[in-house]
């Protein structure tokens, strides 16, 4: 029993090993040369071009005109999400976002599924770009190119796939990848102007928008036909177009001054793209009803529906533009994601070769890029639109964690000591109880506080044990909280007793989680950017980013798993992940055959 339990501790700590950093944090192999304006288009690249003129068309089909709401949900989640990316972000400028966020804070394990998970986001994202830019493309020439394709090349028979084999969607995701070997330097500075340019084209989409409004598409077919249960299905479809604000947080590592530059980037290009999504959404449904809206090209359709096919082309000629402007961004943020995973040796170190000319990772770009074409050649629009979503949840619920365990836990270790000149005694940041700060402030972290001691159990492993117990029962019983909602919603109209005391307890759960968080002391940190009201804000980024996550359909789980076993084919994994995903990688498939 004794060796039983020393090889499971000794199996648990490999899985649950964090990532320290003990050198100069601004130390880099790529080049820190982008400036706040630079940054700042990344992130609005990456939102803008991927945004409404993206994901408005597949969400109108959830939510009906009240898409507007599901908006303003999304990006609700996406700011208190996005403080938890600002503060690691400026506190540790690297590259990686969420993955180094979680590898530093929860360990190794979590930090390859969020790792993952992220390179999925990515992949999925530039292939919905891709896609979307040919259906703008196809649009312009009244379905020409698709008509060529189907009589010509042949057509895909099955619902999860696209009508055809998208070549012109594979044509703009090999230019775009080879564009970005010329470096980041020439490729961002491309991606600035398109970016500018694509928002001149969001604002020429709104003022068209409005000009026509019809209000009568709005009251004859009711403005949220599908109630309150499909706005959240259309918040969740939305909230991929706010993820490029994790493509601010992965310019840590190239920009020039990080701890300045990150959270006035995030924060300036989120509340833009609100302003303009909100806009265009109100638009678009008061120009025809939302059952005529083209899911693949929602705008130019749009209009050469109502007899303005001049204005069509112009929109389309612009979403071309904000397309790839996003494209360059996506593209950007998921090659130094595996550039991250790479030189942690958790994806393949060729991803991690940095080309001495261009300072960038070169097979990085060149094959993920490729990959991201190849997606958008046999998923359509909706479909990559919603298994993007899934990963890129489950991603921001961890880092929100994060958050909280930073806060609270003094075994989350980075050593900062490049302003100082190499002084500890003088350091900023955040440290481990080693002499880099003051041992008496150190004393209590993660502890209950003294009014709360006649609470505490023999049994604790470390200090902050119940603080991380605490955050995974957040996120439990937020979607015990939900699920009683979308699958027992009949019975608790009903007021049969079951459901109803199921949504008195699970409430009453989460706050006694949060409760039990917040009576332990916190960690006296100093950081560029500290996020206000800790652990209320990341708590409500749990609950925000579960509620979008109980809204999607089925299969993109089952996508999502699928996803997570190709991972485990990474010959380069330690033993210790593969080997855990061996053990439990048939429970999926049990899980799933019992819920669905």
């Amino acid at each position: 029993m004794d060796q039983a339990r020393h090889w499971f501790g000794h199996f648990w700590a490999k899985l649950t090993r964090r990532k320290v950093i003990r050198e100069d944090l601004m130390k880099t192999n790529l080049k820190r040369s982008l400036s706040p304006v630079a940054v700042i288009a990344i992130g609005i690249g990456q939102m803008a071009g991927g945004g409404a003129f993206v994901v408005l068309g597949p969400a109108t089909q959830y939510a009906g005109p009240a898409v507007v709401i599901s908006f303003a949900i999304g990006a609700l989640v996406a700011f208190v999400t996005g403080m938890c990316y600002a503060e690691f972000a400026s506190t540790i400028p690297q590259a990686g976002s969420g993955y180094v966020f979680s590898y530093v804070t929860i360990g190794e394990f979590v930090a390859f599924i969020v790792g993952w998970q992220m390179v999925l986001e990515e992949l999925v994202s530039a292939a919905s770009m891709s896609s979307a830019i040919s259906g703008a493309i196809d649009a312009m020439t009244n379905n020409t190119i698709s008509e060529w394709t189907i009589n010509n090349v042949g057509a895909f028979d099955s619902p999860y796939l696209a009508a055809y084999p998208d070549l012109l969607a594979l044509a703009a995701g090999l230019l775009i990848t080879t564009l970005m070997l010329l470096g980041s330097n020439r490729f961002t500075f491309i991606g600035t102007v398109l970016s500018f340019l694509g928002v001149v084209f969001i604002i020429f989409s709104i003022i068209v928008c409005f000009v026509f409004a019809d209000s009568s598409n709005w009251t004859s077919v009711g403005f949220a036909p599908y109630g309150f249960r499909g706005i959240m299905r259309g918040a969740a479809v939305t909230f991929f177009a706010y993820i490029g604000f994790e493509g601010v947080s992965s310019a840590g590592e190239e920009a020039a001054n990080p701890q300045r530059t990150i959270p006035l980037a995030m924060f300036s290009s989120l509340g833009i793209v609100t302003v303009f999504y909100l806009l265009q959404s109100i638009g678009l449904t008061l120009v025809v009803p939302y059952t005529q809206i083209d899911p693949q090209s929602a705008f130019p359709e749009a209009f050469i529906s109502i007899g303005y096919p001049g204005i069509g082309i112009t929109l389309a000629i612009g979403i071309i533009i904000s397309l790839i402007g996003g494209l360059i961004s996506n593209l950007f943020t998921m090659t130094r994601t595996t550039y991250a995973m790479a030189k942690d040796g958790l994806l393949f170190r060729l991803f991690a070769k940095v080309n001495s000319y261009t300072r960038s990772p070169i097979y990085s770009e060149l094959i993920f890029g490729a990959l991201a074409a190849l997606l958008a050649v046999i998923f359509n629009l909706e479909i990559l639109v919603e298994f993007l979503s899934v990963g890129t949840l489950c991603t921001y619920t961890i880092v929100a964690g994060c958050s909280i365990i930073l806060h609270y836990q003094t075994r989350v270790a980075i050593y900062d000591v490049q302003q100082e000149g190499g002084d500890p005694t003088k350091r900023r940041g955040i440290a481990e109880d080693d002499g880099y700060e003051d041992l008496d402030d150190l004393v209590g972290y993660g502890e209950l506080k003294s009014r709360y001691r006649f609470w505490k159990r023999s049994y604790s492993p470390y200090p902050g044990f119940a603080v991380d117990i605490s955050v995974v029962l957040l996120a439990a019983f937020a979607g015990a909280f939900y699920s009683v909602f979308i699958y027992a919603y009949d019975e608790l109209a009903d007021m049969v007793w079951w459901a109803v005391l199921l949504v008195v307890l699970f409430p009453l759960g989460f706050i006694s989680a949060f409760l039990v968080i917040t009576a332990h002391k916190k960690r006296r940190l100093r950081l560029p950017f500290q996020m206000p009201s800790v652990p209320l804000i990341p708590a409500i980024s749990i609950a925000l980013n579960v509620l979008l996550l109980s809204n999607l359909g089925w299969m993109s789980w089952v996508r999502f798993i699928v996803w997570l076993t190709i991972g485990e084919s990474n010959e380069e994994l330690p033993p210790e992940i593969f080997s855990l995903y061996f053990i439990f990688f048939p429970g999926y498939f049990f899980l799933l055959f019992q819920v669905f």
